[in-house]
């Protein structure tokens, strides 16, 4: 895989920049976007090998990126951080398989820790 680029999306900017600070150390080239639409913007003018995406969001969530982005991004690998996967109800909430459909590589569940995120990408990034 190309070199260790991710974009990582939450709409808690204390997060992003922990992973930043984290991942910047150890050798990745992270870049944040703290709101749905910033995610957009940036994914229409960049690709990354990796985006890691909270699915829980105000106004745009990870849901509605997913869908407006993956067609224009096949070769990326999405990870879902989310708290829980709940049952579809609503354009902001569904389920693993739905997920899963819609490309996503795979899952963090809440509360994350950076040494978890670490491995992942770095299995990800052989």
């Amino acid at each position: 895989m190309e070199n260790k680029r991710l974009l990582v999306v939450d709409d808690e900017a204390d997060v992003c920049e922990s992973l930043k600070s984290f991942l910047g150390r150890r050798g990745y080239e992270v870049t944040i976007a703290v709101t749905g639409l910033e995610a957009v913007e940036i994914l229409e003018k960049e690709t990354f090998p990796v985006v890691l995406l909270d699915l829980k969001m105000p106004y745009f969530d990870g849901w509605q990126v997913l869908r407006a982005v993956r067609p224009k991004h096949p070769d990326c690998k999405f990870i879902v951080v989310t708290g829980f996967i709940e049952p579809a109800t609503n354009s902001s909430a569904g389920t693993e398989e739905e997920l899963r459909q819609l490309g996503v590589h795979d899952f963090i569940l809440k509360p994350t820790k950076m040494k978890e995120i670490y491995e992942m990408l770095e299995e990800m990034y052989k």
